[in-house]
């Protein structure tokens, strides 16, 4: 797992845990989410270019 998926898996587990008390998780979500879809972007592009 690269450090990139890694730092996301404790960011998610953390807005998991501090969900529940933590007004602060917000942009914590939005960064993660902001990942996720630039991955989702670039394995997009990978699937193009094995076509």
């Amino acid at each position: 797992m690269s450090n990139k998926l890694k730092e996301i898996d404790n960011i998610i587990n953390n807005l998991f845990q501090g969900l529940n008390h933590d007004v602060d998780t917000v942009p914590d979500l939005k960064f993660v989410l902001n990942i996720i879809k630039q991955i989702n972007q670039q394995q997009e592009t990978i699937g193009h270019q094995r076509t």
